[in-house]
């Protein structure tokens, strides 16, 4: 899903996905909780929070190496990072136990889930029948004028020199990049001209390969509102999850394990 803008704030689409679920199923609590009916707001409140701090240890878990190193980087949360196992774990650790102590919960708790699961079903469909494909077809250059195209399996990351975010992940995507040379990482300017970027590669001192894009014509095809943005796309140019905002070095590494896996 593309990405939208909620006033100052930028919401990607996946963020979307699960807080319409988690509304889905705190106002299917709320309803079935009416005319005497067993209380299921509680249940609905601590069982999405059992799941949002599940994925998110569940995360931590698997990147141990990364957060260790850097504690802090923990509570970055607006940076991603999230399990899903983890968060049905946590989910079902609050539910379960519940729905065998109070059997008369029961019937709401699962009227409940379904109807968020339902939601889900849906807009994941709704996502697969609107599948984003980077254009191969299009032949962009780099700083010295030699053409190329963007293949996947690879991660594309729009960025621009006067984005705060963009330069802090920076560093970072390069390490991450020469320790994978295995797979591809497209570092797409949007919208500047060669000077500036070169004046910016000067004065930071990093050493990169930058795409140019001054139409940025990424940024309007594929509906990305903001930068950076980090798109993790498969063998077949796919866009398989789209990062909006500055990302993390353990999302980045999970991002790039998970692509690796299509390599033969």
């Amino acid at each position: 899903m593309t990405d939208f803008a909620l006033g100052p704030f930028l919401l990607s689409g996946e963020r979307l996905i699960w807080i319409l679920v988690t509304l889905v199923l705190w106002g299917a609590a709320a309803l079935l909780s009416r005319r005497g009916r067993p209380d299921l707001n509680p249940w609905a409140f601590r069982a999405t929070l059992a799941g949002l701090l599940g994925a998110r240890l569940g995360f931590v878990a698997q990147n141990a190496d990364v957060y260790l190193a850097d504690p802090l980087s923990l509570f970055a949360i607006w940076q991603g990072g999230f399990a899903l196992w983890g968060g049905v774990a946590g989910f079902a650790a609050v539910t379960l136990p519940l729905m065998w102590r109070r059997r008369e919960m029961t019937p709401g708790i699962a009227l409940a889930v379904l109807a968020a699961l339902t939601l889900l079903f849906i807009l994941a469909q709704l996502g697969r029948a609107n599948e984003q494909f980077l254009p191969q077809d299009r032949v962009f250059e780099d700083l010295a004028g030699r053409q190329m195209t963007l293949e996947g399996p690879g991660v594309v990351n729009l960025w621009a020199s006067w984005c705060p975010p963009c330069r802090r992940e920076m560093p970072m995507m390069l390490e991450e990049a020469a320790a994978n040379p295995d797979l591809p990482v497209y570092f797409v300017n949007q919208g500047e001209s060669p000077g500036k970027i070169r004046s910016y590669l000067s004065t930071s001192g990093l050493v990169m390969r930058p795409v140019l894009d001054p139409a940025m014509g990424l940024m309007a095809g594929l509906g990305i509102l903001g930068l950076p943005a980090t798109l993790f796309v498969d063998a077949e140019g796919r866009v398989i999850h789209t990062h909006s905002g500055e990302i993390s070095r353990a999302a980045l590494r999970q991002g790039l394990s998970d692509l690796k896996k299509e390599i033969p």
